[in-house]
């Protein structure tokens, strides 16, 4: 989301100022060098009033949930650390290794640049910097907006994977993994689940897409701080979960039924959603009525989704 441009049509250049450094960082990758009146164009990250590169670091970033790719896991954890010894700013750095990679895509590297675990760097480097862990989301202290969108090309990247999607346990990690680092723009993703799951594909496909609901459930909410406190995944889902459910609680076999309503129990059971969720997701599933909303009132959201100034 773009917050400010500034045009200096006389020196055929602007200055574009985004609400987040992820959207700054996707936008550079996806338009540098792209050709512009016949010109190449050439973007560099900004720099503050007095001319030294932003320190992105003064705020904590939104937690950001780990890449379940233990060898990714890995590979960030000891760049945040290298950065944090070495007093290195992280944007500067980024530019850096773009710059010897001259445009070239590296996957090993995607991470530095904007790409999957990128959002994980920023949590892990800042809880490097201050010592503290890295593996719970601080319930009060989120203060993850509710409205950021995927960028074009990260939508058609995952409808590709949902479609893709084989039903094997490696095309379910797969999809797993990819929505877990996109979670600062979980309400979207949700939203491109449900719309998904509820198009004209093949009962198995659907199938598949809401394994990866429950997969994708049951990590995140690993996570947790606190067990009885509600992570922004689950809770992003919870209001289009009953569309979910329904679309494959559809089928007319019913032994899939049953397989779908022991989930929902076992939801419970693992404590991702407390038992009278669980028990509207089940009577909404096998209604037919309007679909209710399942959150509650707005003085009960969460304080990390009600609050909507956050920076970095």
């Amino acid at each position: 989301r773009i917050e400010r441009v500034k045009l200096l049509a006389h020196k055929s250049c602007a200055f574009v100022n985004f609400s987040s450094i992820p959207e700054a960082t996707r936008a550079k990758n996806a338009l540098s060098g792209r050709m512009l009146f016949d010109r190449p164009i050439k973007i560099n990250y900004g720099k503050d009033e007095h001319g030294g590169p932003k320190n992105h670091q003064k705020v904590a970033p939104p937690f950001a949930y780990p890449p379940s790719d233990e060898k990714l896991h890995s590979i960030i954890s000891q760049v945040a650390t290298m950065i944090v010894k070495r007093g290195l700013d992280m944007d500067m750095f980024s530019g850096f290794v773009e710059l010897q990679n001259q445009g070239k895509e590296n996957p090993k590297l995607s991470f530095l640049l904007g790409g999957e675990g990128n959002e994980y760097l920023r949590w892990k480097t800042h809880c490097v910097q201050k010592n503290i862990t890295d593996l719970y989301y601080p319930t009060p202290g989120d203060k993850r907006k509710n409205n950021l969108s995927l960028t074009p090309s990260d939508r058609k990247e995952l409808s590709d994977i949902l479609q893709a999607l084989t039903g094997t346990r490696e095309s379910i990690k797969s999809a797993t993994n990819w929505i877990s680092q996109h979670s600062y723009f979980i309400p979207d993703v949700v939203s491109m689940i449900d719309i998904e799951i509820n198009s004209n594909i093949e009962y198995e496909k659907k199938l598949y897409i809401f394994y990866v609901v429950n997969d994708v459930l049951t990590y995140c909410a690993k996570f947790r701080g606190d067990a009885q406190d509600i992570d922004p995944i689950c809770y992003a889902f919870q209001d289009k979960m009953v569309s979910i459910l329904r679309a494959v609680y559809a089928d007319e076999n019913e032994e899939r039924k049953t397989r779908i309503s022991q989930i929902l129990q076992l939801w419970a059971t693992k404590g991702l959603y407390d038992q009278n969720t669980i028990d509207k997701f089940d009577s909404q599933m096998k209604s037919d009525e309007p679909i209710e909303s399942i959150q509650d009132e707005e003085d009960d959201i969460p304080p990390w989704l009600q609050e909507q100034n956050f920076g970095y």
